[in-house]
Order: structure tokens, then sequence, then C-alpha cells
């Protein structure tokens, strides 16, 4: 079990980088990453960390409507980034 709490603009750009990384080489249009890690925020040099998985159909409405944190507009952004 989980709970869905939105921590997305917390993230620290090299866990960004590194999934936008895996992401150019799998070449798919829509990616959702699940990451592992014990402080997200700090860089991910400095800890252990994975990937849990990497859906190729993410359920994105847990940003939309998370238990905690502010909502991320994610369809927006996918919308945007496909220039729909």
């Amino acid at each position: 079990g989980g709970d869905a709490v939105e921590i997305t603009p917390t993230v620290h750009q090299s866990f960004r980088d590194e999934v936008e990384r895996i992401a150019g080489k799998l070449k798919l249009l829509v990616l959702g990453f699940d990451i592992i890690a014990q402080d997200p925020s700090k860089p991910a040099d400095t800890q252990d960390w994975g990937i849990i998985e990497i859906n190729t159909i993410p359920f994105i409405d847990l940003h939309h409507r998370p238990r905690s944190g502010k909502p991320v507009d994610v369809a927006s952004l996918i919308w945007q980034e496909l220039g729909l």
C-alpha cells in the first residue's frame, strides 16, 4: 500500500535528469517513473535509490488529486509536450 503525496515540485533536478535520460532511450510518448529514495529532494548521487517501475500508461490522476501536497496538472503538461 501507499499514499498519494505530491512531491514532484520538490524532486531534485538530478533525479529529473536521470529519468529524462532513460526516457530518451525508450522513445515512448508518455512514461511514468516510480522511484524509491530516502530523500528525493536531495541529489541522487548522495544516496541509494532506484526505479521501482516504469509505466507506459501512468496513473496521472494521483498528481491531480493527491491526498496531500499541491496538485499538479500533469494532463495539461502532457498535452503541451505532445503539441496538442
